[in-house]
């Protein structure tokens, strides 16, 4: 991805996101980006208005990189986040030492 070399991550075929992506200059600028701070073993949060494209990328970089999708919703309604990869639930909950992810 750009100048980033990383694994494939061989991910559920039926979970690994085909999206119709036009790419640009900008856009491949933030996969590089995404793809380097991934590959550094960080982790990625996505911050903006709706229908920015958040979705999108991420879906262009799972692709690229054969990644499954798993999705995190966080509500205004809940004191936690809930994290579903389609098929099963876990929660994410205010622990004394941060968070810590609770299977439902």
């Amino acid at each position: 991805i750009g100048s980033v070399t990383i694994p494939k991550l061989k991910g559920d075929p039926e979970l690994i996101p085909s999206t119709l992506y036009f790419e640009n200059r900008n856009q491949l600028h933030l996969l590089e980006e995404m793809a380097r701070s991934f590959k550094d073993g960080c982790h990625l949060l996505l911050v903006g208005n709706q229908g920015v494209g958040k979705n999108k990328v991420v879906d262009r970089l799972l692709g690229l990189m054969e990644g499954s999708r798993e999705y995190l919703l966080w509500t205004k309604l809940t004191k936690h986040l809930q994290m579903s990869p389609l098929f099963s639930e876990h929660c994410l909950i205010r622990a004394p030492c941060g968070w810590q992810t609770v299977e439902r």
